[in-house]
Formats: structure tokens, C-alpha cells, sequence
């Protein structure tokens, strides 16, 4: 059985052979999830799909279970827009904003306990997906549609906060510490000077990337801390855990929806991290069309055609993804490295 849940504000996937998938925020994040869903519906597993309300129609429309998750995803999306990334500026919304992830921390946990998956696919923002899948012992997968793993090639997209990210506040402040002595240095040796300013920034940029991701989680972890205490609690679990922190999912098995060609993949990400490309909607119910819900889908697609926006990959990458997800012997949903 698969169950589905797009939660508030990016996309919360939770996918299970009784099968759950959490998602949030726009079409482009939701809809991603809903074409896995389609394709492990194809093959024959049980698929739900929890998301914000403004998805069930959607969702239904692709022959697909629906759950509702709580919390305001467009208002969770409009002080993100305020703050000028995830990183906060102000306190004014601070309140409202953890009252709001705590919503949506109970629905996850609803819809994950009612839904008893087999396989739970969560991206970063379903807040509590690994306190659920510790409580019913089943494996969590972490879906990504954008970097969200710590890495020195590029900073997180979302560690932001005044138009600016983590890196280029950092960079700003090293050219200014550096100035006085480089300055010194280029009356002796101008090119010398060069170098070493080119050489100390590179460094500083890429442990500046690095420690985006974990700044943003991290940040995040201590806003809300005594809510995932809270919900360990409601779920019988200990509160001493390496589950309950800001960087629990880094870890995990985690599979890239994005292509090689717009992010490559970073050198220093782990053999638990797959790139797996775009997945298209229409691709999907395609090739999976043998199942009910995707040929359900396949119908209904010409008639959401119009006013689809969600990102399409190629030809190729859809073929590969879908071959990868068939030829899987270990687990017909996904695994590690498809």
C-alpha cells in the first residue's frame, strides 16, 4: 500500500507498498510525487496521496487515493517569500508558523498510522516523517526536488535570508578580514596576493555551501524542537534519539527528482543519494498504464493537459527511471539506487 502526503510548503513525499506520499507546495512540487504514485499504482501497490487541500482534485483526477494534510501551504509559502528564503528575519509570524508545522506534523502522523505503509517516501519538509516511520518500523525514503544535502559544490537554495545566501554573506565577510593583509601583501607581490585571495575565497565559498544545508535544518530543528518532543511523546517514543535532530535524514536513502544537466551531482554526496531525474506525469501513466490507477490517469491527463505546470524531463531520463523502478528486484517500489 502507498500512501502520498504533499504537505505545506515544499513537497512532503511519503510513499509505502501500502504505500504513503507526503508533498507540499506548488503543482512543480506535487506533482513529481503524484507521477511515483501513478507508476507504483501501475504495478500494483496500494497508493495514497496526502496533500494540501487545494491538491484533491488533482490527485483523484490521476485515479489515486487522496489524504488531506493540515497546516496553510500558501501562507507557509508567503512568509517564506517575505523573509526572502527559509532563513528568519522577524519574529512577527514565528508563532503562527510553528502552530501551523504542528498541524501538519499531526496529519503526517494521521495519515502515516491510519495508512500502516509499508514504505514511507518523504522530501525534508514532512515534518515528523521520521518519527512516524521509527514508531511503525518501516523504511523511510527521502524524495528531493531540489539540493536539500549538505555539499561545498552549491549552497542550499533556501538558505536565504535578505536576498542574499549564506555563501555570499560569508564571502563578504572574509574579503573584508582578508582586506588589510592582502592589501600589505600586493605592495611586494601583487600576483601573489592575487592568488592567495583566489585560492582562500574558493575555500571559504565551499565550507560556506557545505554548512548551508545544516544552518537551514538546524535552525529549523531548534525552532520547533519541544513540537517533535511533543509528538515523540504522543507516539510512545524516546526522546533521546539521533532521530531527533536537524540533520536525521542526511543519512538516509534519498533519490534526486532533479536532472544531472541543471544540478550535477556533487563529489561529495554518499552512495545513499541517487540522481534520478525529472519525472513526468505523462511518462508515468504511459508506461505503467497496465494498472488501474494509471490507466485512470492516462484518461484524465488529456483533460488536465492544459493547465499542467509541472516540470517535464526527457525522453531518456523517464525511460531510465522507469526501467530502474521495474527491474528492481529487492523492493518493487524503490530502493537506495533507483
Amino acid at each position: 500500500r502507498v500512501m502520498v502526503l504533499h504537505g505545506p510548503c515544499c513537497h512532503h513525499l511519503v510513499c509505502l507498498l501500502h504505500a504513503c506520499t507526503q508533498s507540499g507546495g506548488t503543482r512543480g512540487d506535487v506533482q513529481p510525487a503524484t507521477a511515483l504514485g501513478v507508476a507504483l499504482a501501475g504495478l500494483g501497490a496500494h497508493v495514497c496521496v496526502a496533500a494540501d487541500a487545494m491538491f484533491q482534485g488533482f490527485v483523484q483526477q490521476q485515479g489515486l487515493e487522496y489524504y488531506q494534510l493540515a497546516g496553510d501551504a500558501r501562507g507557509m509559502m508567503a512568509l517564506t517569500v517575505k523573509w526572502g528564503g527559509m532563513l528568519p528575519t522577524e519574529l512577527s509570524g514565528m508563532a503562527w508558523l510553528r502552530r501551523q508545522i504542528a498541524a501538519v506534523m499531526d496529519s503526517v502522523a494521521a495519515a502515516a498510522e491510519g495508512w500502516q505503509p509499508d514504505i514511507i517516501l518523504a522530501n525534508q519538509l514532512a515534518y515528523g516523517q521520521v518519527h512516524v516511520a521509527e514508531k511503525l518500523q518501516v523504511p523511510l525514503h527521502i524524495l528531493l526536488t531540489i539540493p536539500w544535502l549538505p555539499t561545498s559544490s552549491i549552497a542550499h537554495p533556501w538558505a536565504r535570508a535578505w536576498g542574499a545566501n549564506v555563501t555570499e554573506y560569508i564571502n563578504a565577510a572574509a574579503k573584508a578580514l582578508m582586506a588589510p593583509g592582502l592589501a600589505l601583501l600586493a605592495l611586494f607581490a601583487p600576483e601573489m596576493s592575487k592568488r592567495v585571495k583566489h585560492a582562500a575565497l574558493e575555500r571559504v565559498a565551499a565550507a560556506a555551501n557545505w554548512a548551508s544545508t545544516p544552518l537551514l535544518d538546524y535552525t529549523a530543528w531548534w525552532g520547533i524542537a519541544d513540537l517533535m518532543v511533543g509528538l515523540r511523546r504522543k507516539l510512545g517514543l524516546p526522546l533521546l534519539s539521533a532521530n531527533n535532530s536537524g540533520g536525521a535524514l542526511y543519512r538516509l536513502p534519498t533519490t534526486c527528482l532533479f536532472s544531472t544537466a541543471l544540478v550535477p551531482r556533487p563529489a561529495d554526496w554518499g552512495s545513499n543519494v541517487t540522481m534520478a531525474g525529472f519525472l513526468s506525469l505523462s511518462e508515468a501513466a504511459a508506461r505503467f498504464r497496465s494498472g488501474p490507477a494509471a490507466a485512470a490517469a492516462s484518461r484524465a491527463l488529456s483533460s488536465a493537459a492544459s493547465n499542467s505546470d509541472a516540470c517535464s524531463g526527457s525522453d531518456s531520463e523517464a525511460e531510465c527511471w522507469a526501467s530502474q523502478l521495474s527491474d528492481d528486484k529487492t523492493n518493487p517500489i524503490i530502493s537506495s539506487s533507483s
